[in-house]
């Protein structure tokens, strides 16, 4: 049968009957935590990690043994009086395990991508079912999110790490003063640079998520065959594309400000018990000396709290993330055959009634 051609707006109604439809119609609790799991694990429940440094370290004023202010202020000697060797030694080991840690999480949320896909799509989250079938999928949109990250983090370091080095080189930033004109011009320029970044990454995240997943589902081609075949896609509809993109800025806007707010509520609410029950621990691990089971205790404690955190934070977005994906389907299914049939399935055969028996 014909399938209709959705419009960035067309597909916002069938979206939200899906969304009903999977998550309460009827209300499923297993389908619906498992749902929480899934968006936790394939980074759906975030938009990345924020690393915030101090603006100023603590200044040594006793040793100085550079001629960089920078590494004047580094505190090279904390307690435990290590040396600039054991600091860069310690500093590297610290960054390898973080970057193994992100690597392995990489890894984790481009196979639970699929999961996603696949729950969405026929209403069943079968988390270890679909780990074991989606290995081969998810090990080439890993290798696809390599290629974006490398590639995203050699244009922030040309485009913003170089000009920066330059200024703070040539001694710009010392003498502030004297070259406002240049600072402000240049934070302009600045700015306008990470906004094109930011669009063009979210672009390319859309594009990922929405087009490449469902090829690499149903469709055993190579990264470069699905990106040129997206290209193609994208350049004989552009209208229609760049209307999806401005549809998901805004949805992503609503979705954080609504589910936000319920968020801070529910956090508020259940910040009470959690408070009681802190203070009730720590008045027992204070009483008994702070021993070795009691900060065991408390760390588990913690970690039971942090666990218990995510997941009602998880409960709380599955609709908005069941929603998004649902709304990406059926714009790219009006535009890709393969996953139509799964967006509407053929009617039931009309129901013939067996033939009666002859009598004797």
């Amino acid at each position: 049968m014909p399938f209709p051609s959705l419009s960035p707006v067309d597909s916002f109604n069938p979206a939200i009957q899906r969304t009903t439809g999977l998550l309460f119609k009827p209300f499923r609790w297993s389908f619906y935590w498992r749902m929480a799991v899934v968006a936790f694990l394939s980074g759906e429940l975030g938009g990345g990690f924020n690393l915030r440094l101090p603006a100023n370290f603590p200044n040594d004023k006793g040793r100085r043994g550079g001629s960089s202010e920078f590494l004047n202020s580094v505190p090279w000697h904390l307690p435990g009086h290590f040396s600039v060797t054991e600091w860069i030694i310690i500093g590297a080991v610290a960054f390898f395990a973080l970057f193994a840690v992100m690597l392995i999480f990489l890894y984790i949320a481009s196979i639970f991508r699929f999961i996603l896909f696949d729950s969405v799509l026929t209403g069943n989250c079968s988390i270890r079912e679909n780990w074991s079938r989606r290995q081969r999928e998810g090990r080439k949109y890993f290798q696809w999110s390599l290629i974006v990250m490398v590639i995203s983090f050699s244009v922030a370091i040309v485009f913003f790490g170089t000009p920066f080095l330059f200024a703070w080189s040539s001694g710009i930033f010392h003498n502030a003063s004297q070259h406002v004109l240049l600072l402000v011009l240049g934070g302009l320029v600045m700015f306008f640079l990470f906004l094109a970044f930011l669009l063009v990454a979210g672009a390319v995240h859309i594009i990922s998520r929405d087009m490449l997943v469902p090829m690499f589902a149903f469709e055993d081609i190579s990264i470069g065959e699905a990106w040129e075949r997206v290209k193609r896609m994208i350049a004989a509809d552009k209208s229609g594309y760049a209307g999806y993109y401005g549809m998901c800025i805004l949805l992503a806007i609503a979705v954080a400000i609504v589910f936000g707010i319920i968020g801070i509520v529910v956090l508020i609410i259940l910040a009470i018990p959690a408070v009681v029950i802190g203070v009730v621990i720590f008045g027992i691990l204070a009483a008994t000396g702070w021993n070795v089971l009691a900060i065991a205790v408390a760390v588990v404690a913690a970690l039971i709290a942090v666990a218990a955190l995510v997941l009602i934070v998880g409960l709380i977005h599955v609709p908005a993330v069941v929603f998004r994906q649902s709304y990406g389907m059926y714009f790219f299914g009006a535009r890709y055959q393969p996953l139509m049939p799964y967006l509407y399935p053929p009617p039931p055969p009309p129901y013939i009634p067996p033939p009666q028996p002859v009598p004797a």
